[in-house]
């Protein structure tokens, strides 16, 4: 494609644009039909599908043919269109085919030579009087032929057969046959006679003759060949001559071949024949050329003259050349054809602007319309133009007139328009607006690649994106039919649309009146100027708009004609109703009596009338089905697929196949053809999961369509199965069975009704071809999209699990071809939001997004759960299919549930860079609606409550100018007034509309506050009049809310200031008093003072604003307040005593519903607000209080005051008001809440928390059921430290707090036991046969101690003192242990005193090691020599060196000088040498590190490494090989570096795990510390070759000899991930898992893990039997692959 057309496409411009894209190969097969039967059949049956596999394989194109010689019905002759249909077809393939579109066969037969249908008035009339002239009788040729005046100018046309003969459809009925036959044959000859006789008058040309000697098939040919353009590219001719035909004229099969004399049969008719001659080796042969003809000849058989057994070579021969001559064409056509574009924007952007020509085409009056968005173009006002009418009105011409306008108004325009509805990327709101912003970014030279996937960030990017318009290239955005998005996404509440738009931007939307709701929301948004009201077109202008096009079509009416369609206006004048009547009276012959012209008043009865004149011309059930289908395809369907479908409905093949018996049991391209002539005008061409395809163009069409042909709960149902049928492949080279009528029976002289036929459709794979490498894979999209819809509309919902929604291989690839995001909306399409699949996708969605390729890890790390609970046989089978493809595609198993599923109670859970750590969440709005966040960058993101999604993202302050850390949402009003406690420059305030997410205000307050401690003493209420702000203890201020003048200031530097009575009086409580001061807010006078018993702390409100409650400073006493305007005003209302209660420390007070909610510490206090008197005390369980103290939480009274909301810690609490009792509470992280709201209606809760950035919001309802949440294996906080054994066998884990340290069994995924809860130490150290624990107290004089890993139990304490407690070594053997104490006496002496474990007796070999800094402490050579690397100042510097002791003696063996002490390490327990980074000075004296490996015992250098590591390095257990931090692979022995790992990923930060080697030393672990993957690396080949998501901040890192991986991660999970790369123990390793897993079912385990119980015998039945499949799946899969590959890339 040129890219000056490619650019003109995607800026919108409706100008000279090229053919819709094809995806489509369609051939029209012009022959005669009775001498290529044997050609057509073989190609039906072999050749055809063998072209559409070809062409979808490789191209992802369809192939269709057309043959209009198969299956022709009465219908077609009756009207005798066939001919016309023919060359419709022949302009269509030339259209749309991709490659070649027409071929014909060109024998010995001309063929059959049709009548005119249609004869101009002069030409006629010159034939009649020829006919005249010759004496002949012209009273047959006048009844056949009439005159039709409403033709402009005036023709004289056939008739339909029937109307004359009228028992011509009649099936059986063979006399009206052959009486049409006779005149057909008389009128042909009538017709040449008068021809010839004006050719001899000169009254017309020889062209206009010819045209009454023509066959069809020649018509075919000059259509298809000899008046086309590029033949050579398009067509093929095929000729096959039987050289002794003529011999055989007497033959009764003669006719067939050659055209013969009617009169005399055996005789030539040489006429004829002298025609096709010349046709055939001469014209075609010249415009042809010989490339494209292939010439076959061969000889008469006395069977049938052709036959498949006589012929079979010949046949071979044929079908060999026409399979390979057709694949010729396509395979140039695609390499040069630039029409088949894949780019799938300017494919889209392409189909609207068509639409958009096609709708203007018919374009008339308007004229006002167009007047008011021409000035809108030229105004540039701020808000979206709305233009709004009834159903049909005509607001998509409007759009699509004021496209082609805004080129004319505006210079150089981008123009973004999309018809909504009519694309699945125009139907979904996501989809919607990811195409038009790739659309304005590209037409504005930025990265179409940085439109974002998620739709929170894409509904901000929009609005970004309408930024890039300018005054020399504005924007035009125009979206038609608003009402057609989907639901998804909250579409239809319209948060996505700009309220205001940028500079020299136009937005043009439309809707329909029917949708009220979103009208009422549009006028609630934009002013009422911008709202255009299209009216329904005047009776006059209906008639002149009917005249018009009747002109342009060179038709007219008769005055009765046109009074009759006048006084239908008169009841309906919509346009579409002008349109469906346009088309109808268009085919009226003036010589068409009134009373037989039929009119409807409505559009829905004028589309009834339509349909019902389709079924009673085409076969009603043909129409039903054929419809039925369409309609149900909800987003178009392909020609192929229709003619698929229908070859698959034995009713309508019965209902066809009636006299006729096709060779093959398809329905004839023909039929439909027919139909869709007929309505071509209703049908919208586009391009669908690439596919060409078709829908209704207009959603009156749909729904009338819907309603009469899916009305049928069981006939929908059976509908929608046929197509879910179809889309599996059921019946793909798959014989269906059917059953024969008895006429079908008795013409084919068969005695049995049962039979099966292979129906030809086309093959439904995932994937229709990839190459070798696995790229350029071809998907079938069409499946994709369409099974599941059709399964869940068929009520197959078991199939629909089955095979789609927990089928892995269905997930994988529909994740890869289309989105996560249409994954997640099959599963809410079939209700299944809550199920553990639908929030198993959820939850990974960050990673899946940009790696869909960690799939498997991602389900199967959650999804192994269900082997611990009740599981069905699709959700075991997902598991199964997820766990192979774990060991075959990431070489990672998960050892045991290692990601967490959501709770089913968890809604959703928003996760934005935008917003900070422990995120303050805003108010509810009053409608529940919306909720809002500040973010790091001065701005402020609006949220819907109910999904979780960004509804307005604002922009507030640049950075540079102060930070925003300031919001407040004042009670019972729906605004956020945001501010800054940093008000050095000046003091900006901002007012926020929470209900329409929209920026109403921006201020700079007169007055500064610049000595605010805190960013809470900062408080904000707002009026109709004023903005209240004040600093606690500082000051009260009124500001004027327009214009942010000081209006009042109040005095007493008050600490409380609320408004009540309407907003008419403010409450102050000046500091450091026990009064309260009521102020009127008109004129600030003084109104009342409350005296309250003694200094207040804090003062509540109810939501009523009548009733005041105080909390005292000192007492335990509240006291209730009357704040009801009037002559109580003040008053004291009692008090409520809570001085008998326990431990009362009040943290906050609601009333709501005669309920008091006092929150204190450690629980709350339920007070009935009539009586004042204590209803329940609850308190908090011991199980849910954390080892720290707790100060403060979030806690929340209902709306309806039925329920208690509590934050407490990182629990969310349930409790119930009535009866004080506890329901329910769930983990909402490892981190404390801090944020906590519920709305209006009681059923949203919002969480936040300290120690990171998420909200998650939550379902009340389902709290109160007690939901099941599946968490694994984790610490009640962060994984901090982890030390595992030699073995592999026992690790022990340290959280953030230093009394929680577990002992976790690595065999068996569980935790063992807790240890040191009463102690706070530091990181834990194991022994090497794992049976002990050794942990330092932080403060003790015993701060050494020793754990048995079995009990917990404590065995030993040694009397270190931590203070002098510089270090201590675990030996390479169990027993031995060294400890480094500083001395009491001297300081700076050090001592290394060897001890026994785990009695923790000493060895009595001590090494006294004066006053070095001692930076590296090891045991080497199996505990023979410790290692010590030391540095010591010196008045010339620091001297540095390390040392080598024998642990038998403590005598000291050698010194290493100047090596670093920190860099030295072990290489293996059993090694003779040690690693270390050497001072090396080269001879010009510059010194410089090398790292060397040292012989311990004799100080010599056995190695140089090449290179210094970055860090120490993690050296492998057979001590060959070591990786630093930076992933590279040193061979110890020769000092390479053989491998190099992830280079983009730099040198980590000093908190990334070091990478470490598996026991084989053959791969290495690492973490991408970028992405937030753990990988594998194969270290021969230097490749990446399996890797896992964390979903966390990664603490540590470990691999156990039996390749168990261990993560210790920051949200305080243990990530266990078996690594899968050796074929032999694979089955022993997933075995291991799944039995691991199903005995957790038996016994429930411990705290740290998810507790789960049995609950089903059958399901741990089921999981077992699926573990036994897997694991003979396995084996079989194992013996299939060859050693190569299974090392490379595959270990099943």
């Amino acid at each position: 494609m040129a890219e000056k057309g490619y650019k003109s496409v995607l800026q919108g411009k409706l100008d000279d644009l090229p053919s819709l894209n094809s995806r489509l190969v369609r051939i029209f097969i012009s022959s005669t039909f009775t001498d290529t039967k044997e050609e057509r059949n073989v190609l039906l049956e072999e050749v055809y599908p063998r072209l559409k596999l070809y062409c979808k394989e490789n191209y992802g194109m369809d192939f269709q043919w057309v043959d209009m010689r198969w299956g022709i019905p009465l219908e077609a002759s009756d009207d005798h269109q066939g001919t016309e249909l023919c060359l419709e077809e022949i302009r269509k393939c030339q259209k749309v085919s991709t490659g070649p579109n027409f071929v014909t066969f060109l024998n010995q037969k001309h063929g059959y030579r049709p009548l005119q249908v249609s004869i101009p008035e002069q030409e006629f009339e010159y034939l009649l009087e020829s006919l005249k002239e010759l004496g002949h009788d012209t009273e047959l040729v006048l009844t056949w032929y009439r005159k039709d005046t409403n033709q402009v100018p005036p023709v004289y046309l056939i008739q339909p057969i029937s109307t004359i003969i009228p028992g011509y459809k009649d099936k059986d009925n063979k006399e009206a046959k052959q009486e049409w036959e006779n005149v057909n044959d008389k009128l042909r000859q009538e017709f040449r006679f008068a021809s010839d006789k004006c050719l001899e008058q000169k009254h017309i040309s020889e062209e206009d003759r010819h045209k009454y000697y023509m066959s069809v098939t020649e018509a075919e040919v000059f259509n298809g060949i000899l008046h086309a353009d590029a033949v050579a590219e398009h067509c093929l001719c095929f000729v096959r001559i039987i050289e002794d035909v003529t011999s055989h004229l007497n033959h009764e099969k003669a006719w067939r071949f050659v055209d013969v004399l009617s009169t005399e049969p055996s005789s030539l008719d040489m006429e004829a024949q002298s025609i096709l001659s010349k046709l055939r080796d001469e014209r075609i042969v010249q415009k042809l050329q010989n490339t494209n003809i292939n010439r076959h000849t061969v000889r008469w058989s006395e069977k049938e003259g052709i036959n498949r057994e006589d012929h079979a070579d010949y046949l071979q021969v044929f079908k060999d050349s026409f399979y390979t001559s057709i694949v010729k064409k396509i395979d140039k056509a695609v390499q040069n054809e630039q029409s088949l574009v894949t780019d799938e924007l300017y494919i889209e952007v392409l189909q609207h602007s068509n639409m958009a020509n096609e709708r203007c085409k018919m374009f008339y009056g308007r004229e006002d319309t167009l007047r008011q968005i021409s000035y809108y173009y030229q105004q540039q006002t701020e808000e979206p133009l709305v233009l709004y009418g009834q159903s049909g009105c005509g607001k998509t011409s409007i759009m699509a007139q004021s496209a082609k306008m805004a080129c004319k108004t505006l210079t150089n325009p981008i123009i973004v328009l999309r018809f909504l509805g009519t694309s699945p990327d125009s139907s979904n709101l996501r989809r919607l607006l990811q195409s038009v912003c790739q659309q304005i970014i590209h037409c504005y030279d930025k990265n179409r690649q940085s439109v974002p996937e998620d739709f929170d960030e894409l509904k901000t990017f929009f609005h970004e994106s309408l930024k890039l318009a300018t005054k020399d290239k504005p924007l035009v955005v125009i979206l038609d039919s608003l009402d057609q998005l989907t639901r998804d996404y909250n579409a239809l509440r319209l948060s996505w649309l700009p309220r205001k738009l940028p500079d020299h931007v136009s937005f043009l939307i439309s809707t329909y009146t029917e949708a009220s709701e979103l009208i009422t929301m549009l006028k609630s948004m934009f002013d009422a100027n911008n709202f255009i009201h299209v009216p329904v077109f005047s009776q006059e202008l209906s008639s002149e708009v009917l005249r018009s096009w009747l002109t342009k079509s060179c038709r007219t009416l008769t005055a009765e004609q046109f009074s009759m369609v006048e006084s239908a206006f008169i009841k309906c004048s919509l346009p579409l109703f002008v349109k469906l009547l346009y088309d109808q009276v268009l085919q009226w012959p003036s010589y068409k009596p009134i009373d037989q012209c039929r009119l409807s008043y409505t559009v829905q009865e004028s589309i009834e009338s339509l349909f019902s004149l389709l079924e009673k011309k085409h076969g009603r059930l043909f129409v039903h089905r054929s419809l039925a289908y369409l309609t149900a395809s909800l987003s178009g369907i392909s020609e192929t697929e229709l003619e698929d479908l229908l070859s698959l409905d034995d009713e309508v093949l019965t209902d066809v196949f009636q006299i006729h018996v096709p060779p093959v049991r398809r329905i004839p391209p023909l039929l439909w053809v027919r139909v869709r002539h007929d309505i071509s005008q209703y049908l919208v061409e586009k391009e669908v999961d690439e596919v060409r395809s078709f829908f209704w163009y207009h959603r009156q069409f749909f729904e009338t369509a819907e309603k009469r042909y899916l009305g049928n709960a069981e006939g929908k149902c059976e509908v929608h199965s046929m197509m879910a049928d179809y889309y599996q492949g059921k019946w793909y080279c798959v014989e269906k069975p059917f059953h024969y009528t008895s006429a079908q029976m008795k013409k084919l002289g068969i005695t049995s009704a049962e039979s099966a036929a292979d129906r030809r459709v086309s093959a439904q794979p995932l994937i229709f071809s990839q190459s070798e490498c696995g790229t350029n894979i071809r998907y079938n999209k069409r499946k994709l999209n369409k099974l599941p819809y059709h399964l869940f509309n068929a009520n197959r919902l078991k199939e629909l699990r089955a095979e789609c929604l927990f089928n892995y291989k269905w997930n994988q690839t529909k994740l890869k071809a289309v989105s996560l995001q249409e994954l997640l909306l099959d599963l809410s399409m079939c209700g299944k939001q809550d199920g553990i699949l639908y929030k198993a996708f959820k939850a990974s969605q960050a990673t899946l997004k940009s790696h869909p390729e960690t799939l498997p890890l991602e389900l199967s790390g959650r999804l192994l759960a269900l082997l611990q609970t009740t599981a069905s046989p699709e959700e075991l089978k997902l598991l199964d299919d997820s766990m192979i493809a774990c060991a075959q595609n990431c070489k990672l198993v998960p050892y045991q549930p290692c990601f967490g599923i959501p709770s089913e109670s968890e809604m959703y859970t928003i996760e934005n860079a935008q917003i900070p750590l422990a995120p303050k969440l805003s108010g509810i709005s009053s409608d529940s609606s919306h909720f809002a966040t500040l973010t790091s960058e001065n701005g402020v993101l609006v949220w819907d409550v109910g999904t979780g999604e960004l509804d307005a993202a604002l922009n507030l302050l640049d950075k540079d100018a102060g930070t925003l850390n300031v919001m407040v949402k004042p009670s019972r009003k729906d605004f956020l007034i945001v501010g800054t406690t940093n008000q050095m420059k000046n003091n900006p305030v901002f007012v926020i509309n929470l209900y329409t997410s929209e920026l109403e205000q921006k201020l700079n307050l007169e007055k500064q506050y610049l000595k605010i401690s805190f960013y809470d003493d900062l408080k904000f209420d707002i009026t109709d009049n004023f903005l209240i702000v004040m600093v606690v203890k500082q000051s009260c201020d009124l500001f004027d809310r327009n214009s942010g003048k000081l209006v009042h200031e109040f005095e007493g530097q008050p600490d409380c200031a609320i408004t009540f009575a309407d907003d008419t009086m403010l409450l102050l409580h000046p500091k450091q008093t026990n009064m309260y001061m009521i102020y009127r807010l008109d004129n600030f006078d003084f109104v009342y003072q409350i005296s309250c018993i003694e200094t207040p702390k804090h003062i509540y409100i109810n939501d009523a604003v009548d009733t005041a409650c105080v909390v005292m400073e000192k007492t335990n006493i509240l006291q209730l307040i009357d704040l009801t305007p009037g002559p109580k005003l003040g008053e004291m209302a009692g008090s409520i005593d809570l001085s008998k209660s326990k431990d009362v420390k009040i943290k906050n007070v609601q009333m709501n519903n005669g309920v008091c909610l006092v929150t204190v510490l450690d629980g709350f206090i339920t007070v009935d607000l009539k009586t004042k008197k204590i209803k329940h005390d609850m308190r908090i369980q011991e199980k849910f209080r954390p080892r720290h103290r707790v100060i403060d939480f979030p806690s929340v009274l209902s709306n309806n005051g039925a329920y208690i909301v509590g934050g407490y810690d990182k629990y969310i609490q349930l409790y119930d008001v009535q009866t004080g009792k506890f329901i329910h509470a769930i983990e909402a992280s490892k981190s404390r809440i801090v944020g906590l709201n519920v709305d209006q209606t009681g059923e949203y809760i919002l969480t936040s928390n300290s120690r990171n950035n998420r909200i998650t919001c939550w379902s009340l309802s389902s709290l109160k059921a007690c939901p099941r949440s599946y968490q694994p294996l984790s610490l009640s906080n962060s994984a901090r430290y982890m030390a595992v054994s030699q073995a592999g066998s026992v690790a022990v884990f340290r959280s953030m707090h230093s009394t929680e340290f577990a002992v976790l069994d690595v065999e068996t995924g569980q935790k063992k036991c807790e240890i040191s809860r009463d102690y706070e130490a530091m990181l834990p150290y194991i022994t090497t046969d794992g049976k002990y624990v050794v942990l330092r107290e932080y403060h003790s004089d015993q701060c050494l101690k020793v754990w048995d890993t079995s009990s917990g139990n404590l065995v030993k304490q040694l009397n270190i003192s931590s203070i002098n407690l510089k270090a201590y070594v675990l030996g390479c053997k169990s027993e031995n242990m060294v400890t480094v104490v500083e001395s009491d006496v001297t300081a700076g002496e050090h001592t290394l005193t060897f001890c026994k474990l785990p009695s923790g007796e000493e060895t009595g070999v001590k090494i006294p090691y004066g006053k070095y800094n001692i930076l590296q402490v090891f045991f080497a050579m199996n505990d023979k020599y410790l290692i010590i690397g030391n540095e010591k100042q010196h008045t010339t510097g620091v001297k540095i060196e390390s040392k080598c002791y024998e642990v038998e003696t403590g005598a000291e063996l050698r010194m290493y000088p100047d090596i670093h002490p920190k860099y030295v390490q072990m290489i293996t327990p059993q090694s003779d040498c040690f690693l270390g980074q050497h001072i090396h000075t080269d001879d010009s004296g510059k010194q410089s590190w090398e790292s060397l490996v040292i012989h311990i015992e004799t100080g010599e250098t056995i190695t140089k490494l090449e290179e210094v590591p970055s860090f120490c390095l993690s050296i492998g257990s057979k001590g060959n090989y070591g990786i630093d931090t930076c992933r590279k692979v040193f061979d110890l022995r020769s000092g390479k570096i053989i491998a190099k790992f992830d280079p983009k990923l730099g040198e980590p930060k000093k908190h990334v795990p070091r990478a470490v080697l598996t026991a084989d030393e053959k791969y290495a672990i690492w973490i991408d510390f970028i992405d937030g993957f753990v990988k594998v690396g194969d270290i021969k080949n230097d490749q990446t070759i399996g890797m896992s998501p964390i979903h966390s901040i990664p603490m540590n890192l470990a691999i156990t000899p039996k390749s168990v991986i261990l993560i210790g991660c920051e949200d305080g999970r243990i990530m266990m991930l078996q690594l899968m790369i050796q074929e032999n123990d694979l089955k022993s390793k997933l075995g291991h898992v799944f039995n691991r897993s199903m005995k957790r079912t038996v016994k429930a385990v411990d705290s740290t893990l998810a507790s789960f119980s049995m609950e089903s015998n059958k399901t741990m039945m089921k999981a077992k039997q699926s573990m036994d499949k897997l694991a003979t799946g396995v084996n079989k899969e194992v013996k299939k692959r060859s050693q190569d590959q299974s090392r490379a890339c595959e270990i099943l």
